[in-house]
């Protein structure tokens, strides 16, 4: 415990003992989307009177066994971190008092799924079905949380040959449709899989980062908008039931907020078989105004607050055959644009005692009182948790969607700056 902040932990299903609590230099854990959680709780190790080490043959060092962490930050609420297996243990000895370790590490339930590399044949199931199917592998794993996945075009069969873990094979069907697949500690012992999309609402509940004024609450805040990342998405739907039929004019995403999902265009290449030289640029002289465009859609300056201050520059990716070949290439066109809008990314750190949330992946939190390019929520893309005898330290990688305006939640400037 350091001051209001507290934290307890579990092994093997049990609380650990006050004399454990004693043993523990630093925890880390850390969280990232797209990545399994990673807990590492450091020990002090000692000889006996025998000179026989301890550490490796301790109980709470057996492999396999469950750890679980939640941790409570100046409210009334526990946050769980991880309810996982111990997978490894790292022990370093030295000759010098009181420096020798013994460093625990645990992962998610995601490492039940990460064991064995299989072939799989998966027919007349849809990609729900078969979702559902892999996670069974993982007992401790009781509930499943899956977004909507689009229906395959009715041309397509339901087959899926698969290679690779449990885990490989969610991720390899999940992936396109730009869902993510993680899981979060439920009850002791057990956790909650999502197979689900980057949340547009704000649902955690957190503090809202302050920047400015006296209550200011981030240690530092570093942003970068790497705009070059944004592109349009282009793919075609060939019929496979008439291989020889003509390929049909490409389906264009429309560059859109994040909120919602823009109407499809279907256009034909905007130049013909003739020079490319002999044909003006599609979007006029200037990244100002309003300008037509080959996709339909004006190409303006849109809101002083996005990011993007211009929609002029975007590019545009084509979307691979192989990919699109067992999918409804509408829903991944609209999906892979969206993903590609997020490119602002913020990375800082936030210190006990003046910022009174935990973050965790996935979750959303505000961010106030800096640049109004800034002032929007912001997806927990990373974070570390670290606890020592001494402090409590979160730093974290933030992202948000480039086209957003300012969300309820954060604003430009705290009312109590002056």
């Amino acid at each position: 415990m350091i001051g209001g902040l507290e934290y307890k932990l579990w092994i093997a299903g049990k609380v650990v003992s006050d004399h454990f609590y004693t043993l523990i230099e630093t925890i880390t854990v850390e969280q990232g989307i797209d990545l399994a959680t990673e807990a590492r709780l450091e020990l002090v190790i000692f000889a006996n009177d025998q000179g026989k080490w301890g550490g490796p043959t301790d109980p709470h060092a057996m492999t396999w066994k469950r750890l679980r962490l939640e941790i409570r930050n100046q409210t009334s609420t526990w946050v769980p971190l991880i309810d996982g297996p111990i997978v490894t243990w790292d022990a370093s000895m030295s000759g010098e008092p009181g420096q020798s370790t013994i460093t625990i590490i645990a992962r998610d339930d995601t490492a039940y799924l990460n064991v064995c590399a299989k072939p799989a044949v998966f027919e007349d199931k849809t990609d729900e079905a078969v979702i559902r199917k892999l996670f069974e592998k993982a007992d401790s794993i009781t509930c499943v949380k899956i977004d909507r996945i689009p229906d395959l075009p009715a041309d397509r069969p339901l087959k899926h040959i698969k290679r690779g873990t449990e885990i490989d094979m969610i991720r390899a069907i999940a992936d396109p449709y730009d869902l993510h697949v993680y899981v979060v500690p439920d009850t002791l012992n057990t956790s909650i899989a999502y197979v689900k999309r980057l949340a547009t609402t704000d649902t955690s509940g957190l503090p809202v980062f302050v920047l400015t004024g006296s209550d200011r609450n981030v240690e530092t805040f570093q942003a970068r908008n790497d705009v070059a990342k944004a592109s349009r998405y282009q793919g075609q739907q060939q019929n496979i039931d008439d291989p020889g039929a003509a390929p049909p004019n490409p389906i264009v995403s429309k560059f859109t907020a994040d909120d919602g999902m823009p109407p499809l265009t279907t256009k034909p290449n905007p130049y013909d078989t003739t020079s490319l030289d002999s044909k003006p640029n599609p979007y006029g002289d200037s990244s100002t105004g309003s300008k037509p465009n080959p996709y339909g859609e004006p190409v303006t300056l849109i809101d002083k607050s996005s990011a993007l201050d211009s929609l002029a520059n975007l590019g545009t990716e084509i979307i691979s055959p192989f990919v699109s070949a067992f999918r409804d290439v509408g829903e991944l066109i609209q999906r892979w644009q969206q993903r590609s809008s997020y490119t602002i990314t913020a990375t800082g750190s936030v210190r006990y005692g003046c910022y009174d949330g935990v973050l965790r992946a996935y979750d959303l939190v505000g961010v106030s009182g800096a640049n109004a390019k800034l002032c929007t929520n912001f997806i927990v893309r990373e974070v570390t948790h670290t606890l020592s005898r001494s402090e409590y330290r979160q730093d974290f990688t933030l992202m948000t969607n480039a086209t957003r305006t300012v969300t309820k939640g954060a604003g430009a400037v705290p009312t109590n700056v002056f």
